[in-house]
């Protein structure tokens, strides 16, 4: 879904994306990835991007580590592009993850998630099995270069408690450098 918002007086492009799982989806899951990709690459003006990417696989503090489920050049995609152009190490739209220019930000918490969990993930907001053993940020906001990150707060352990199975995002953005 895809609407045009005025945001301190800026029209922007404000999407929301839910991913179909791979399991059930299997082809169809990278697919749609793409062809969002592709149309988010074509939007001009500030976008902002929120969803539930059911991805990426490793989430480690280095973004050219970043694996997703249905990466570009993995044999079960028989060729065919991938995932990863819409939230792997370089998506073909320009938009940036808010956590990780948050984390640019603040090298301190970087280096403690580096220290904690090498291999990531930066945070949960899912878990892909009852015991919370199996953790991933399959939740995310990226923007356009139009916006600075003022804050980005992800909440599982409240929103689990409440009956969702996925951790809420609240980011704060300011309009401009």
């Amino acid at each position: 879904m895809a609407a045009s918002v005025d945001l301190d007086g800026v029209t922007t492009t404000v999407v929301t994306y839910h991913a179909p799982t791979g399991v059930q989806h299997k082809l169809k899951k990278p697919d749609q990835a793409v062809r969002l990709a592709q149309w988010l690459a074509s939007v001009e003006g500030p976008v902002v991007l929120g969803g539930d990417f059911n991805t990426p696989k490793l989430d480690p503090p280095d973004q050219r580590d970043i694996r997703t489920h249905w990466h570009s050049g993995d044999k079960k995609l028989k060729g065919l592009p991938g995932d990863d152009l819409l939230v792997g190490p370089e998506p073909i739209h320009g938009l940036r993850d808010v956590l990780r220019l948050h984390l640019a930000d603040h090298p301190d918490e970087l280096d403690m998630i580096r220290a904690d969990r090498p291999d990531g993930p930066l945070t949960t907001s899912y878990c892909t099995d009852r015991a919370g053993e199996r953790k991933y940020r399959y939740d995310a906001i990226w923007v356009s270069s139009h916006f600075t990150v003022g804050s980005v707060e992800y909440v599982y352990d409240e929103a689990i408690e409440v009956g969702t199975d996925h951790g809420l995002v609240l980011v704060g953005l300011v309009v401009g450098p």
